[in-house]
């Protein structure tokens, strides 16, 4: 993809595509056409490369918000739902070896797009957005979302959602006993 045509991508798009994966913006600056995938279930997964900052690890994009990367690959926006194209449709003519995107715009806030993945990983409805199985512990939903987020430890946002998380769940179970 040019420069001309990131210039294309709506800012909403640019977004969703943040809030669906979380990448870091040389994570997405990398990211190629043929590190994107889909599985039998129509899941869409994103290969990432190891880095300095981060382990290599596949991420799994969330059901909902898995439209901006199709978008972003069919290089459509589209207006009315007659203009959607499908995974298939929008990798149809792209090259395994070609960026995704040339550059992420400098106005777009990854920090808060990586922390509403987190959040959405952590407190959104889990199974609903087929995000992961049901974790049995907090410790393990935390551990998921550092994996997720490409992180060498638990950090202290983590902690806090796993804390409230925890505080929250224990005042409804108390409630309803």
């Amino acid at each position: 993809m040019t420069e001309l045509q990131d210039l294309r991508i709506p800012m909403p798009v640019w977004e969703r595509l943040l809030k669906s994966c979380g990448l870091r913006r040389a994570e997405l600056e990398r990211l190629r056409v043929g590190d994107i995938t889909q599985d039998e279930d129509g899941q869409i997964w994103l290969h990432v490369a190891e880095s300095e900052e981060s382990p290599e690890r596949d991420v799994q994009v969330f059901s909902g918000f898995s439209w901006a990367i199709v978008d972003i690959l069919a290089q459509k926006f589209p207006d009315t739902p007659e203009e959607i194209v499908s995974f298939k449709e929008a990798m149809s003519g792209r090259s395994p070896d070609e960026l995704l995107v040339s550059s992420v715009p400098s106005d777009l806030n990854i920090e808060q797009g990586r922390w509403e993945y987190a959040w959405w990983t952590y407190f959104g409805t889990i199974e609903a957005l087929d995000v992961i199985h049901y974790p049995r512990t907090f410790n393990e939903v935390g551990e998921q979302v550092r994996l997720a987020l490409g992180l060498s430890k638990i950090d202290e946002t983590i902690r806090g959602f796993m804390r409230r998380a925890k505080r929250d769940f224990m005042r409804e179970y108390k409630a309803s006993v």
